[in-house]
């Protein structure tokens, strides 16, 4: 992505253009709190392989975000402290939650994990204390301190 993100901002929505492949570590991080954009949703292309570390940490409006099965890596705290998150749906590309992804999602209601998924890090849903549907796949070998405490 070049180095002026908000120039895919479209109201209150994120439109990542096709083509990008990476959303790069903390691309659009803290766009709840010091920018002037409250996003509330996210549209991500089936270009994009790799959503970086914190790219969309303390993103407090954002409601909805598809992430495309082309997506294989979502860094640690990728959607950490997106309070108005209320379901995500990890794509069946990914073999791993990572440490703290969705940590302090706390309007996280239900969360789909595919059977690709064979480790959930340490505190990857820690403060979602919101969550009532989760059904964890027998792919999945290790499950971190704190990944579901609240």
């Amino acid at each position: 992505m070049d180095d002026n993100y908000w120039n895919y901002v479209q109201g209150n929505r994120i439109i990542i253009p096709y083509g990008i492949t990476e959303i790069e570590d903390r691309a659009f991080n803290d766009c709840g709190g010091w920018c002037t954009h409250k996003l509330t949703g996210v549209v991500i292309p089936d270009s994009v392989s790799i959503i970086g570390e914190r790219a969309f940490c303390e993103c407090y409006s954002l409601e909805s975000v598809v992430i495309p099965d082309s997506v294989s890596i979502i860094g640690e705290r990728a959607f950490m402290n997106c309070r108005s998150l209320t379901h995500i749906e990890i794509p069946k590309s990914v073999t791993r939650v990572e440490e703290e992804t969705f940590c302090g999602c706390n309007r996280l209601k239900n969360i789909t994990i595919p059977d690709s998924v064979t480790s959930i890090g340490d505190g990857a849903f820690d403060g979602c204390d919101e969550l009532t549907d989760i059904e964890i796949p027998n792919s999945v070998t290790r499950i971190g301190t704190r990944a579901f405490s609240y």
